[in-house]
């Protein structure tokens, strides 16, 4: 049963889900994000998964695409459900997302993109709502999952879980 705008918003796309590897790298503070040229909004690192790829390997090979490093996916942190209106369509990902690190990363320095649409920025853990940083719920769930060494679901669809934790 609809009962909800929200519903009818959902039911009447003929879109799909989009299932996508993300990660989160800390140095000293700092998480590496990223965002598309001229956007205002950014989002973790990461990308599609294909068809028989797990997450952790999605993610990997999403970031030797977009920065060319090889990095070291650490552990599993969470995952958030996201719906979201982008160019007058609506869009719903799920986002596993994964703690990872590279020897070869530092906060200290730029990281290079090698794909022209977008670009990384090195941000303090606290500026994350300064950032605009999508899912927006992420903005308090990162550092709680860092920090306590947790893991949890977020979502930003009406009626999706909110906060448990795995």
């Amino acid at each position: 049963m609809k009962n909800s705008s929200f519903d009818n918003k959902i039911w009447a796309n003929d879109g799909h889900l989009e299932t996508i590897a993300r990660g989160v790298c800390i140095k000293n503070g700092k998480i590496l994000l990223t965002r598309s040229k001229g956007a205002d909004i950014t989002y973790l690192p990461g990308g599609h998964i294909e068809f028989t790829e797990s997450a952790a390997i999605a993610l990997e090979r999403e970031l030797i695409e977009e920065i060319g490093i090889k990095c070291e996916v650490q552990r599993f942190l969470g995952v958030a459900e996201h719906i979201f209106m982008q160019k007058g369509e609506l869009h719903c990902e799920l986002n596993i997302i994964y703690l990872y690190d590279s020897i070869l990363l530092d906060s200290d320095k730029p990281v290079e993109s090698c794909e022209d649409w977008i670009e990384f920025m090195w941000v303090d853990l606290e500026d994350l709502e300064k950032m605009r940083l999508e899912p927006a719920p992420l903005i308090q769930a990162i550092p709680e999952w860092i920090s306590n060494e947790s893991c949890g679901l977020i979502s930003t669809i009406a009626g999706g879980a909110s906060g448990n934790k795995c």
